[in-house]
């Protein structure tokens, strides 16, 4: 009995810290988007709503891999690779790509102007990084252009943890 009382205040001095890692703290879903800031050079708001770009951002603490869902209404691609997590910053390093498109033919018959795979490793050839909120609920990234649009990636975790 006396060390069932130990155990127990073991484990509740340990799991009492409060104090949570910054790879514990992003590791998880987050569901967001490519906010646009113009396409094509243009900032309407009917040439911006065109090319909503939505998806998943996944990081794993198990291997520290990540995994890149986006998704528009004409294609998709996942992108996979490393993660770090330092302070209120999370820096992903791709080296895998996975492209969902129509075939050419269709490309063409409805004039679609997709993000090339080209386009996708200018953006994800180099570390990525997001900074996270003060309220640890958000990650924003830098502004960068991915093919002809300009933007940032923004993920939202849905519940706090």
């Amino acid at each position: 009995m006396r060390y069932a009382w130990l155990a127990a205040l073991g484990i509740l001095l340990c799991g009492c810290s409060g104090d949570e890692t910054p790879i514990a703290r992003a590791a998880g879903s987050w569901p967001g988007q490519f906010a646009v800031e113009s396409a094509d050079g243009k900032t309407d708001k009917a040439a911006i709503d065109a090319e909503l770009m939505k998806g998943n951002l996944h990081l794993y603490a198990t291997g520290m891999k990540f995994r890149l869902e986006m998704n528009t209404k004409h294609q998709g691609f996942t992108i996979g690779g490393k993660w770090t997590a330092q302070k209120d910053r999370v820096t992903i390093t791709a080296d895998t790509w996975e492209f969902d498109n129509p075939t050419d033919e269709d490309q063409k018959a409805l004039g679609l102007k997709l993000i090339s795979p080209d386009d996708l490793r200018t953006t994800f050839g180099h570390a990525v990084v997001f900074d996270e909120s003060a309220d640890k609920r958000k990650l924003t990234g830098l502004k960068t252009s991915l093919g002809k649009l300009v933007g940032r990636f923004e993920f939202v975790r849905p519940i706090p943890r």
